[in-house]
């Protein structure tokens, strides 16, 4: 399978956000001590890059809808605005998404990012009891839940868990 790098134009081909390039890049700068990344051939980067993409895809719950509905990937999203009152721009892969996905192949290449976590209704603290709107997820990938966070507080993705009620007893 061909690495088909989004344009920002919605492509319907598409299957990552960033060149093997742009990895080859941000790999070098972020983590020079580590040559995991560099030992694989371009093939391999590849499908690295591609497998990241889906996962960072059905992972967040982006903020916004997409361009258009033909195309493959979940970016471009319509413009909006993140938390800073920016706007991001319907023809464009912003470099938080690129970089979130740099990151997930880095990881990956070392650590599961599909560990297991548990979904809590509710949780105990000696006499406070928390009870959530929907389950929140505990466990799993460190990674993953940073990207997730960072991406929601920066406004590119919707938080899952909306309501907290403390009981006090």
């Amino acid at each position: 399978m061909a690495l088909i790098v989004e344009s920002g134009e919605g492509m319907a081909t598409a299957n990552s956000y960033v060149s093997v390039q742009e990895a080859d890049d941000y790999i070098a700068l972020n983590f020079p001590e580590d040559d995991k990344w560099g030992s694989l051939t371009t093939e391999q980067k590849e499908v690295q890059l591609i497998r990241a993409t889906r996962f960072l895809d059905t992972m967040v719950r982006w903020a916004s809808f997409i361009k258009d509905n033909h195309q493959s990937l979940a970016w471009p999203r319509e413009q909006f605005k993140d938390y800073e009152g920016r706007i991001i721009p319907d023809n464009t892969v912003p470099t938080l998404i690129k970089d979130a996905q740099i990151e997930l192949v880095y990881e990956s290449l070392s650590n599961t990012l599909t560990t297991e976590a548990i979904k809590l209704q509710s949780e105990k603290f000696g006499d406070t009891t928390d009870s959530y709107a929907s389950p929140v997820t505990v466990g799993g990938s460190e990674l993953v839940r940073n990207i997730i966070k960072n991406l929601t507080f920066a406004g590119y993705a919707r938080s899952r868990a909306t309501v907290v009620t403390r009981h006090r007893v």
